[in-house]
């Protein structure tokens, strides 16, 4: 019979419960890469979803916002690798706070893999339900009594105001 006063080499000294032997260097590398692939994994699924959250947020409508002049409002987003990008009840308004523009959804030709995957092909958007309120300069009669109006005047005029400029080609349709 063994002699039990004799310890076992790989057992605790304080608890008599047997080591774990030490992670090797391979099976540390092994667990990372399989971590990092989970995590990039779950990033890529989510990111349509954080983008749409993103969009109809106020940090979202801030960040469009300083792009162009004016204040744009995003009621719902919907984004997805394959779909095409679906914006719902977006409102446009001027730095004054006068609303300009009212559409129920504006929809693109891209999936969010295409925007990203070819920043410089032109963007398609069709707008449906459009409400729009063009602000004309005010007209008034001449100091000579007379109600004679001069076009080529209001023209210039109207002509001053400018749609927001996008860095990208565009193409909308209604």
């Amino acid at each position: 019979m063994a002699d039990k006063n004799v310890t076992d080499s790989s057992a605790d000294e304080k608890t008599g419960k047997p080591r774990k032997k030490p992670i090797s260097f391979v099976a540390r590398v092994r667990r990372y890469f399989i971590n990092l692939a989970i995590f990039g994994v779950i990033v890529l699924f989510a990111l349509p979803w954080l983008a749409s959250y993103f969009l109809h947020e106020k940090l979202g409508e801030e960040w469009i916002s300083e792009q162009i002049s004016g204040n744009i409002e995003i009621g719902d987003a919907s984004l997805g690798w394959q779909s095409p990008i679906l914006l719902n009840d977006v409102s446009y308004e001027s730095d004054t706070g006068k609303q300009l523009l009212n559409v129920k959804a504006v929809t693109s030709n891209q999936s969010l893999w295409d925007f990203l995957r070819r920043p410089e092909s032109p963007i398609e958007l069709e707008f449906e339900g459009m409400n729009a309120t063009f602000v004309v300069p005010q007209l008034e009669p001449s100091e000579s009594g007379m109600t004679s109006i001069d076009i080529n005047a209001v023209l210039a005029e109207t002509l001053k105001y400018t749609l927001p400029q996008m860095e990208r080609e565009m193409t909308i349709r209604l």
